[in-house]
Protein backbone atom coordinates (compact mmCIF):
# COMPACT_ATOMS: atom_id res chain seq x y z
CA UNK A 1 0.00 0.00 0.00
CA UNK A 2 2.95 2.33 0.46
CA UNK A 3 4.38 1.82 -2.78
CA UNK A 4 1.11 2.73 -4.57
CA UNK A 5 1.25 5.78 -2.68
CA UNK A 6 4.40 6.84 -3.49
CA UNK A 7 4.11 5.94 -7.52
CA UNK A 8 0.77 8.03 -6.52
CA UNK A 9 3.18 10.97 -5.55
CA UNK A 10 5.68 10.24 -8.59
CA UNK A 11 2.57 10.55 -10.82
CA UNK A 12 1.65 13.63 -8.98
CA UNK A 13 5.51 14.66 -8.64
CA UNK A 14 5.68 14.50 -12.96
CA UNK A 15 2.47 16.29 -13.25
CA UNK A 16 3.04 19.54 -10.89
CA UNK A 17 6.57 19.91 -11.77
CA UNK A 18 7.16 20.71 -15.04
CA UNK A 19 8.19 17.45 -16.29
CA UNK A 20 5.40 16.49 -18.03
CA UNK A 21 3.76 19.95 -19.01
CA UNK A 22 0.08 20.21 -18.51
CA UNK A 23 -2.12 23.14 -19.08
CA UNK A 24 -2.97 23.77 -15.48
CA UNK A 25 -0.61 23.30 -12.37
CA UNK A 26 -1.29 20.90 -9.91
CA UNK A 27 -0.31 23.51 -7.16
CA UNK A 28 -3.24 25.28 -4.89
CA UNK A 29 -0.92 27.06 -2.51
CA UNK A 30 1.98 29.25 -3.52
CA UNK A 31 5.05 27.91 -2.46
CA UNK A 32 7.16 28.27 0.75
CA UNK A 33 10.83 30.37 0.16
CA UNK A 34 13.54 28.33 2.62
CA UNK A 35 16.78 28.20 2.79
CA UNK A 36 18.20 24.45 4.03
CA UNK A 37 20.84 25.49 6.84
CA UNK A 38 23.19 22.24 6.94
CA UNK A 39 23.55 20.88 10.35
CA UNK A 40 26.66 19.64 11.52
CA UNK A 41 27.53 16.59 14.00
CA UNK A 42 28.25 18.53 16.96
CA UNK A 43 24.74 20.33 16.56
CA UNK A 44 22.80 16.92 16.46
CA UNK A 45 24.84 14.73 17.83
CA UNK A 46 27.51 12.18 15.09
CA UNK A 47 25.48 9.91 12.62
CA UNK A 48 27.19 7.82 10.58
CA UNK A 49 29.58 8.44 8.14
CA UNK A 50 28.33 9.26 5.24
CA UNK A 51 25.06 11.34 6.47
CA UNK A 52 24.17 14.69 5.89
CA UNK A 53 21.57 16.78 7.72
CA UNK A 54 19.52 19.78 6.51
CA UNK A 55 17.11 21.87 8.41
CA UNK A 56 14.04 22.87 6.00
CA UNK A 57 11.39 25.13 7.73
CA UNK A 58 8.52 24.79 5.36
CA UNK A 59 4.27 24.30 6.07
CA UNK A 60 4.79 26.30 9.42
CA UNK A 61 7.21 23.64 10.66
CA UNK A 62 11.11 23.29 10.90
CA UNK A 63 11.74 19.48 9.80
CA UNK A 64 15.17 17.86 9.63
CA UNK A 65 15.89 15.84 6.96
CA UNK A 66 18.77 13.18 6.65
CA UNK A 67 20.08 11.98 3.65
CA UNK A 68 22.79 9.72 2.23
CA UNK A 69 24.78 9.79 -1.49
CA UNK A 70 23.26 6.83 -3.52
CA UNK A 71 25.60 4.39 -5.20
CA UNK A 72 25.35 2.23 -8.08
CA UNK A 73 22.26 4.24 -9.55
CA UNK A 74 23.36 4.43 -13.28
CA UNK A 75 25.68 2.42 -15.48
CA UNK A 76 29.57 2.19 -15.31
CA UNK A 77 29.41 3.18 -18.94
CA UNK A 78 25.84 4.21 -19.70
CA UNK A 79 25.53 4.14 -23.82
CA UNK A 80 23.32 6.54 -24.82
CA UNK A 81 21.51 5.60 -28.54
CA UNK A 82 20.61 8.34 -31.06
CA UNK A 83 20.02 8.46 -34.85
CA UNK A 84 21.43 9.97 -37.87
CA UNK A 85 19.42 12.51 -40.18
CA UNK A 86 19.90 9.37 -42.26
CA UNK A 87 18.55 6.51 -39.73
CA UNK A 88 21.96 5.47 -38.62
CA UNK A 89 22.30 4.66 -35.21
CA UNK A 90 24.85 6.02 -32.93
CA UNK A 91 26.18 5.09 -29.58
CA UNK A 92 27.60 7.82 -27.48
CA UNK A 93 28.56 7.47 -23.73
CA UNK A 94 28.44 10.93 -21.84
CA UNK A 95 29.55 11.60 -18.70
CA UNK A 96 27.28 11.30 -16.10
CA UNK A 97 27.66 12.73 -12.42
CA UNK A 98 26.88 9.75 -9.74
CA UNK A 99 27.80 11.26 -6.60
CA UNK A 100 24.87 14.03 -6.21
CA UNK A 101 21.74 12.11 -5.85
CA UNK A 102 20.96 11.42 -2.62
CA UNK A 103 17.72 9.34 -0.63
CA UNK A 104 16.69 9.40 3.06
CA UNK A 105 14.02 10.27 5.54
CA UNK A 106 12.54 13.29 7.79
CA UNK A 107 13.49 13.26 11.38
CA UNK A 108 10.68 12.13 13.31
CA UNK A 109 8.74 10.25 10.77
CA UNK A 110 10.08 6.70 9.88
CA UNK A 111 7.63 6.18 6.86
CA UNK A 112 9.05 9.45 5.42
CA UNK A 113 11.03 9.64 2.01
CA UNK A 114 13.56 11.75 0.46
CA UNK A 115 14.56 11.77 -2.64
CA UNK A 116 16.70 14.53 -4.15
CA UNK A 117 20.05 15.65 -6.41
CA UNK A 118 21.62 18.37 -6.14
CA UNK A 119 23.80 17.67 -9.56
CA UNK A 120 22.30 20.66 -11.02
CA UNK A 121 22.43 23.57 -8.35
CA UNK A 122 20.78 23.01 -4.97
CA UNK A 123 18.39 20.72 -3.98
CA UNK A 124 15.81 19.00 -6.63
CA UNK A 125 13.53 16.07 -6.10
CA UNK A 126 10.06 15.33 -3.46
CA UNK A 127 9.66 15.16 0.03
CA UNK A 128 7.38 12.58 1.64
CA UNK A 129 6.08 13.32 5.45
CA UNK A 130 3.52 12.38 7.52
CA UNK A 131 1.87 11.19 3.90
CA UNK A 132 1.90 14.71 2.38
CA UNK A 133 3.99 15.04 -0.68
CA UNK A 134 6.09 18.41 -1.42
CA UNK A 135 8.64 18.79 -4.81
CA UNK A 136 11.36 21.08 -3.45
CA UNK A 137 13.62 22.79 -6.46
CA UNK A 138 16.08 25.75 -6.35
CA UNK A 139 14.63 29.53 -7.08
CA UNK A 140 16.24 30.63 -10.13
CA UNK A 141 18.97 33.49 -9.97
CA UNK A 142 18.75 32.92 -6.09
CA UNK A 143 22.25 34.45 -4.52
CA UNK A 144 21.30 32.97 -0.68
CA UNK A 145 20.39 29.05 -1.57
CA UNK A 146 16.82 29.75 -2.11
CA UNK A 147 14.59 27.21 -2.78
CA UNK A 148 10.78 26.62 -3.41
CA UNK A 149 8.80 24.07 -1.68
CA UNK A 150 5.52 23.61 -3.26
CA UNK A 151 2.84 21.38 -1.42
CA UNK A 152 1.56 18.47 -3.97
CA UNK A 153 -2.36 18.08 -4.26
CA UNK A 154 -3.20 14.88 -3.37
CA UNK A 155 -6.57 14.08 -4.67
CA UNK A 156 -7.51 11.65 -6.24
CA UNK A 157 -9.47 13.51 -9.14
CA UNK A 158 -6.04 15.22 -9.82
CA UNK A 159 -4.26 12.18 -10.51
CA UNK A 160 -6.75 11.00 -12.63
CA UNK A 161 -6.70 13.78 -14.66
CA UNK A 162 -3.08 13.37 -14.93
CA UNK A 163 -3.46 9.83 -16.17
CA UNK A 164 -6.52 11.11 -18.57
CA UNK A 165 -3.91 13.54 -19.83
CA UNK A 166 -1.20 11.01 -20.56
CA UNK A 167 -3.98 9.72 -23.19
CA UNK A 168 -4.78 12.78 -24.64
CA UNK A 169 -1.03 13.70 -25.24
CA UNK A 170 -0.34 10.20 -26.69
CA UNK A 171 2.26 9.04 -24.03
CA UNK A 172 2.60 5.32 -22.85
CA UNK A 173 4.67 4.13 -20.51
CA UNK A 174 5.59 0.29 -21.25
CA UNK A 175 7.15 -1.84 -18.44
CA UNK A 176 7.92 -5.31 -18.57
CA UNK A 177 8.94 -7.26 -14.98
CA UNK A 178 10.80 -10.56 -15.33
CA UNK A 179 11.64 -12.55 -12.40
CA UNK A 180 15.33 -11.94 -10.97
CA UNK A 181 16.64 -15.20 -9.88
CA UNK A 182 19.45 -13.75 -7.64
CA UNK A 183 18.98 -11.85 -4.63
CA UNK A 184 22.15 -9.58 -2.96
CA UNK A 185 22.90 -8.74 0.52
CA UNK A 186 22.55 -4.93 1.23
CA UNK A 187 22.80 -3.37 4.73
CA UNK A 188 19.77 -0.88 5.69
CA UNK A 189 20.56 2.16 5.90
CA UNK A 190 17.70 3.22 8.20
CA UNK A 191 17.71 0.13 11.04
CA UNK A 192 21.39 -0.98 10.56
CA UNK A 193 20.47 -4.72 9.50
CA UNK A 194 20.71 -6.67 6.67
CA UNK A 195 18.07 -7.80 4.22
CA UNK A 196 18.04 -8.87 0.67
CA UNK A 197 17.01 -7.16 -2.21
CA UNK A 198 16.92 -7.46 -6.04
CA UNK A 199 18.18 -5.36 -8.63
CA UNK A 200 16.61 -4.47 -12.04
CA UNK A 201 18.36 -3.21 -15.07
CA UNK A 202 16.27 -0.43 -16.62
CA UNK A 203 16.65 1.28 -20.20
CA UNK A 204 14.28 4.13 -21.16
CA UNK A 205 13.18 4.92 -24.37
CA UNK A 206 12.01 8.59 -25.72
CA UNK A 207 9.78 8.72 -28.25
CA UNK A 208 10.43 11.43 -30.94
CA UNK A 209 7.27 13.43 -29.86
CA UNK A 210 8.65 14.02 -26.39
CA UNK A 211 12.15 14.77 -27.83
CA UNK A 212 10.47 17.62 -30.05
CA UNK A 213 8.82 18.91 -27.08
CA UNK A 214 12.08 19.44 -25.55
CA UNK A 215 13.14 21.14 -28.28
CA UNK A 216 15.58 18.48 -29.26
CA UNK A 217 17.74 19.81 -26.36
CA UNK A 218 19.12 16.13 -24.83
CA UNK A 219 21.04 17.77 -22.09
CA UNK A 220 18.07 19.39 -20.34
CA UNK A 221 15.90 15.78 -21.13
CA UNK A 222 18.70 13.97 -19.98
CA UNK A 223 19.06 16.50 -16.85
CA UNK A 224 14.98 15.54 -16.44
CA UNK A 225 15.23 12.16 -16.82
CA UNK A 226 18.32 11.56 -13.90
CA UNK A 227 16.71 13.20 -11.51
CA UNK A 228 12.66 11.36 -11.92
CA UNK A 229 15.18 8.18 -12.23
CA UNK A 230 16.88 9.13 -9.04
CA UNK A 231 13.22 9.42 -7.30
CA UNK A 232 11.93 6.12 -8.74
CA UNK A 233 14.73 4.22 -6.91
CA UNK A 234 13.97 5.65 -3.79
CA UNK A 235 10.78 4.42 -4.49
CA UNK A 236 11.34 1.26 -5.34
CA UNK A 237 14.14 0.90 -2.65
CA UNK A 238 11.36 0.76 0.14
CA UNK A 239 10.24 -2.71 -1.38
CA UNK A 240 14.08 -3.81 -1.44
CA UNK A 241 14.38 -3.09 -5.20
CA UNK A 242 17.24 -1.98 -6.53
CA UNK A 243 16.67 -0.31 -9.88
CA UNK A 244 19.98 0.62 -12.45
CA UNK A 245 19.72 2.87 -15.19
CA UNK A 246 21.48 0.37 -17.31
CA UNK A 247 20.56 2.10 -21.17
CA UNK A 248 18.77 4.76 -23.03
CA UNK A 249 17.94 5.29 -26.45
CA UNK A 250 16.03 8.59 -27.90
CA UNK A 251 14.36 8.03 -31.23
CA UNK A 252 15.80 11.42 -32.45
CA UNK A 253 14.10 11.86 -36.11
CA UNK A 254 11.12 9.46 -35.87
CA UNK A 255 9.06 7.12 -33.46
CA UNK A 256 9.34 3.57 -34.50
CA UNK A 257 5.74 2.47 -33.27
CA UNK A 258 2.33 3.43 -33.31
CA UNK A 259 1.87 5.40 -30.09
CA UNK A 260 -2.00 6.50 -30.33
CA UNK A 261 -3.44 3.29 -28.81
CA UNK A 262 -1.93 1.92 -25.52
CA UNK A 263 -2.53 -1.71 -25.65
CA UNK A 264 -1.55 -1.93 -29.74
CA UNK A 265 1.78 0.53 -29.12
CA UNK A 266 2.24 -2.34 -26.05
CA UNK A 267 2.79 -5.17 -28.11
CA UNK A 268 4.28 -3.06 -31.09
CA UNK A 269 7.09 -1.62 -28.25
CA UNK A 270 7.60 -5.20 -27.05
CA UNK A 271 8.25 -6.41 -30.58
CA UNK A 272 10.18 -3.79 -31.28
CA UNK A 273 12.51 -4.05 -28.15
CA UNK A 274 13.24 -7.79 -28.90
CA UNK A 275 14.31 -6.79 -32.14
CA UNK A 276 16.36 -3.64 -31.42
CA UNK A 277 16.88 -3.09 -27.55
CA UNK A 278 17.54 -6.79 -26.16
CA UNK A 279 20.48 -7.32 -28.87
CA UNK A 280 22.51 -4.25 -27.89
CA UNK A 281 21.71 -4.20 -24.02
CA UNK A 282 21.87 -7.72 -22.33
CA UNK A 283 23.33 -7.91 -19.23
CA UNK A 284 25.67 -5.78 -17.59
CA UNK A 285 29.55 -7.38 -18.12
CA UNK A 286 30.64 -5.40 -15.29
CA UNK A 287 28.07 -6.77 -13.12
CA UNK A 288 27.38 -10.63 -12.92
CA UNK A 289 23.70 -12.41 -12.18
CA UNK A 290 21.58 -9.40 -12.13
CA UNK A 291 18.63 -11.13 -13.85
CA UNK A 292 16.80 -10.15 -17.03
CA UNK A 293 16.45 -6.98 -18.34
CA UNK A 294 13.64 -4.46 -17.11
CA UNK A 295 12.58 -2.42 -19.66
CA UNK A 296 10.32 0.55 -19.99
CA UNK A 297 9.22 3.46 -22.31
CA UNK A 298 9.52 6.43 -19.71
CA UNK A 299 8.10 10.21 -21.25
CA UNK A 300 9.02 13.10 -19.31
CA UNK A 301 8.07 16.84 -20.42
CA UNK A 302 10.45 20.25 -20.12
CA UNK A 303 8.84 23.11 -18.59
Amino acid sequence: MKVLLLLHWLGVFLSCSGHIQVEHPQYHSPPDVVIPVRVTGTARGMKPPGWLSYILPFGGQKHIIHIKVKKFLFSKHLPVFTYTDQGAILEDQPFVQNNCYYHGYVEGDPESLVSLSTCFGGFQGILQINDIAYEIKPLAFSNTFEHLVYKMDSKEKQFSTMRSGFMQNEITCRMEFEEIDNSTLKQSSYVGWWIHFRIIEMVVVIDNYLYIRYKRNDSKLLEDLYVIFNIVDSIFDVIGVKVLLFGLEIWTNKNFIVIDDVRKSLHLYCQWKLDNITPRLRHDTDIRNLGDLFSSCLSVFPE
